[in-house]
C-alpha cells in the first residue's frame, strides 16, 4: 500500500487527499481556462487561412512557413 511506503497514516492521506484547493490553486485554474478561452477566440477569429494584403496576400500559415524556411537556409 502507498501509504506504508510514503510513511503517512491512512487517516493523514485521507484528509490531505479531500482537502479542498487552495486558493494558489483555484487562480491557476481559472488563468489557464482564461488562456484557453482566449486561445480559442483568437484562432475562431483570426483565421490562420484567410489571405492578408500585408502578407503579399498569403495566409499567416503560409508566410510563417516561407519566412522560416528563409531563415533556416541562411
Amino acid at each position: 500500500m502507498a501509504c506504508r511506503f510514503l510513511n503517512v497514516s491512512i487517516s493523514g492521506y485521507h484528509d490531505w487527499a479531500t482537502r479542498p484547493s487552495s486558493v494558489r490553486a483555484v487562480a491557476d485554474d481559472s488563468k489557464t481556462q482564461l488562456a484557453s478561452a482566449v486561445f480559442e477566440w483568437i484562432e475562431g477569429f483570426c483565421n490562420s487561412r484567410r489571405r492578408h494584403s500585408a502578407l503579399d496576400y498569403l495566409s499567416p500559415a503560409d508566410y510563417e512557413a516561407l519566412h522560416t524556411t528563409a531563415e533556416i537556409a541562411a
